[in-house]
């Protein structure tokens, strides 16, 4: 589980929800003006005035918005991330306007009108990295650092764990007494209850992440990283004194600490904000402290024997969850960062924005860099359950699901798998020990290509090269008698593994947008999650039926992944073709693909947003009757400037 490189959402120009998709009257209506349109412009005149009684004097000055980062911000379920179309609404006027001047009351009337106060969803003032000082912030990321480091994943250093659990003995009691007299250092129901300690936790990990994201999004990250050390510390407990107690807390305290992991790492999310300009490489950074943080087992296994039983190291770990309480009391903000950006370059855009008769430079640039990742945006102004009903989200979710039972299957197997493969114990061991060396390695060490590849190609290419990946180290993992491929296998499975979670995170971000992002990528993850009790079945075929040969299942897993990963890369090279041919026709059709000024031009025919859609016929509605993906790349490119100049900006 991980959620990596996702960019917060900031918009330059302040517009009220009521006007995204209403054009600015022109102050002459034209003889060649239909009535329907004056009508049209002039049942907002109240609420323009409105407007106009709260806007900075100089008009060239556009407010900018700034929107939550938290995962689970945004609207519900079932509203759109932008509201839908309202041409024949006219008996929801009053409402909003109401809803426009609720708004706009969140605007200071001195110089921090650039920068209205919003309010996160609990009522409290959000925060704007400005407000802190320089220090304190980069104590905030360091520590935040700190804390994912050791707390976030120490479960996925479960393979380093697993031998001294063996060596102490744990579910010993449910060896037989065949196995017993064999001398079998681990027997098979041993086996499969330690294992099984591994999936519960795994799947704990997956599905906590969309509550975890409303938890944070209601009561901020200081008491969600506050609930994680609680949850911390009570799984350590459980798992010190499992020995003495009459009953069983092992699994207990392993899932607990899996839960408590994502209370700590999703909350220090918001901590990218921090620096806005570096928030890609804080998020990063992150996301690699939670790949390193399996190290911690692994420095358990190398301290291991004399004083340092598993009971003392488990006491010792106390102190980890002790240290983020206080740090989450004494030095974490109680509410989210949101982005602050530059507001001199926010300045200038808004007035080459309103002072030339073209698109920009810059918006020039940035319409070639959106061009060229076609399922950019494509589902970000549809409700969450509009996104989760689409192929988008199936497909991904489909694939994710067999994705995380591959690596978690491996990661709990890899030792009996290589001792089956090599026909050797010792070399099964060496493997093992290199395997926990270079797991939490390999969170460090995937950073600069992953973000190379996230940030430089296409989505379809991103995904494309996660599926070639994935089939790569799964032919490696059949390959039997081979030192050589195991080392491989080991070596790409411990870089594919972090690679992978930052794709699934950074498709979701692009293709479904920020404001739904934690209720749709936790829902996915959830699922990913609850797939991992497969892995139970996987053991007993693995064990039983192919008598611990891991060849088998390892080609129904690598067939499975690649069919599922080509659907996906052929519908999202698909849909992206249709999307930047649709595309192109709109940059053709002269009204759409940049921004045009026609505040000198009274005189123009005004055509309507009904009219533009017929112009550029686009087509079909969604089967559930809300508006396509065609329509909305329409309908959503209408905007207002604060002069009275309409802008159309490209999506």
């Amino acid at each position: 589980m991980s959620l990596n490189r996702v960019i917060s959402l900031e918009s330059w120009d302040y517009r009220p929800s009521s006007f995204r998709h209403r054009e600015r009257p022109n102050l002459d209506h034209g003889d060649n003006a239909s009535a329907e349109e004056r009508e049209e412009n002039d049942s907002f005149s109240n609420a323009r005035t409105r407007l106009a009684q709260v806007r900075p004097a100089d008009s060239q000055n556009s407010v900018r918005r700034k929107l939550s980062f938290n995962p689970a911000a945004g609207p519900p379920w079932t509203h759109a991330t932008v509201d839908d179309d309202g041409d024949d609404d006219d008996d929801n006027d009053d409402d909003q306007d109401e809803e426009c001047q609720r708004s706009l009351l969140s605007i200071s009337d001195d110089d921090s009108a650039l920068m209205p106060n919003d309010t996160g969803s609990d009522g409290s003032d959000t925060l704007a990295a400005f407000e802190i000082p320089r220090w304190k912030r980069i104590a905030q990321v360091t520590v935040a650092v700190l804390n994912c480091l050791l707390s976030a994943g120490v479960i996925f250093g479960y393979a380093a764990l697993k031998p001294i659990l063996v060596e102490e003995g744990v579910y010993r009691n449910r060896c037989s007494k065949e196995e017993l007299d064999r001398g079998e250092s681990l027997c098979y129901n041993q086996d499969l209850r330690l294992n099984f300690m591994f999936t519960l936790s795994a799947v704990a990990t997956n599905i906590s992440a969309l509550p975890v994201g409303s938890i944070l999004d209601t009561f901020g990250p200081r008491f969600s990283g506050s609930i994680g050390s609680i949850l911390i510390a009570l799984g350590s407990l459980c798992l010190a004194l499992a020995s003495l107690l009459p009953f069983d807390t092992y699994v207990a305290g392993f899932f607990l600490l899996a839960l408590g992991g994502p209370f700590v790492f999703i909350s220090a999310f918001q901590l990218s904000n921090t620096f806005p300009t570096h928030s890609g490489l804080i998020l990063a950074i992150l996301t690699g402290a939670f790949d390193s943080s399996s190290a911690i087992f692994l420095l358990f296994r190398i301290l291991h024997g004399g004083f340092f039983t598993l009971r003392n190291l488990f006491l010792m770990y106390l102190i980890v969850p002790a240290v983020i309480l206080a740090s989450q009391i004494l030095l974490m903000p109680s509410t989210s960062y949101k982005t602050a950006g530059e507001l001199i370059q926010q300045k200038e855009d808004v007035i080459a924005e309103n002072a030339t008769d073209g698109p920009p430079e810059g918006s020039l640039s940035r319409m070639k860099a959106r061009r060229s990742n076609s399922v950019w945006g494509v589902l970000h102004m549809a409700s969450a359950l509009q996104q989760i009903r689409s192929p988008y989200f199936i497909l991904m979710t489909s694939f994710a699901i067999l994705q995380m039972l591959r690596i978690n299957y491996f990661i709990a197997s890899i030792g009996l798998q290589y001792e089956s493969l090599l026909s050797s114990p010792q070399l099964a061991n060496h493997l093992n020990h290199l395997f926990d060396l270079f797991l939490p390695l390999a969170g460090i060490v995937a950073i600069p290509f992953t973000g190379l590849i996230l940030d430089r190609a296409s989505t379809v290419t991103a995904v494309a090269t996660l599926v070639c990946f994935s089939t790569l180290v799964g032919i490696l993992g059949c390959i039997p008698h081979s030192l050589l491929a195991a080392y491989a296998n080991v070596t790409l499975f411990t870089l594919y593994r972090p690679f992978c979670y930052a794709s699934i995170s950074d498709y979701a971000a692009k293709v479904f947008g920020f404001q739904t992002f934690g209720k749709v990528y936790g829902l996915m993850i959830c699922l990913a999650g609850l797939g991992n009790f497969l892995q139970l079945p996987l053991d007993i075929l693995t064990m039983k039926l192919f008598r611990r040969d891991p060849i088998p299942v390892n080609i129904l897993l690598t067939i499975v992944v690649f069919v599922a990963g080509g659907i996906l890369v052929l519908f999202v090279w698909w849909r992206g073709r249709e999307r930047m041919g649709i595309v192109d026709v709109v940059v053709e059709n002269g009204e759409l693909g940049g921004v045009h000024s026609v505040r000198h031009a009274p005189s123009r025919k005004r055509r309507s947003r009904r009219e533009i859609g017929r112009s550029v016929d686009l087509g079909e509605d969604d089967s559930d009757g809300g508006p396509s993906e065609r329509d909305r790349l329409l309908t959503a490119s209408h905007r207002e400037d604060g002069n009275g100049s309409a802008c159309v900006y490209l999506v």
